[in-house]
């Protein structure tokens, strides 16, 4: 008994270790590109997929508005002398009128007399040139 089960695990260890693995067939051709070719090709549509958009939240309380923005390929800097593109502030109007510049992506409009008012914020440049982008919403307080 000893021997026919030694026989049986005996076959089917060495049964069991073959390297023959069926390989997959393919018929793909592998065409070697130039790599700063593949790099232009790979900015230019990054630069397609993230085109600059905004989002804003916002939320009353009491004679307080609570704006928050989300703004893709964008940071905040408030000096003059950085002239790069995607930086900037938000230009903040409230009933058309010029109130303040916003150098951050929350912040809280206060003290709002009360009834219906129009806030439109306005995307700009270090250099006062707008980016085209603006967000308007109204708010009762």
């Amino acid at each position: 008994m000893r021997i026919a089960v030694s026989i049986c695990i005996a076959a089917l260890l060495t049964g069991g270790c073959n390297n023959d693995k069926p390989r997959p067939e393919t018929k793909v051709d592998v065409v070697p590109m130039n790599v700063v070719e593949a790099r232009e090709e790979a900015v230019e549509t990054l630069k397609t997929s993230l085109k600059r958009s905004m989002v804003v939240r916002q939320h009353v309380k009491r004679r307080s508005v609570y704006v928050e923005c989300i703004i893709n390929d964008f940071s905040f800097s408030a000096s003059e002398q950085n002239e790069q593109d995607g930086k900037g502030y938000i230009q903040l109007y409230v009933d058309g009128k010029k109130l303040n510049v916003v150098s951050q992506a929350a912040f809280i409009i206060k003290n709002l007399p009360a009834g219906k008012h129009t806030i439109k914020l306005e995307l700009m440049k270090n250099q006062n040139e707008s980016y085209g982008l603006s967000e308007t919403f109204e708010v009762s307080v």
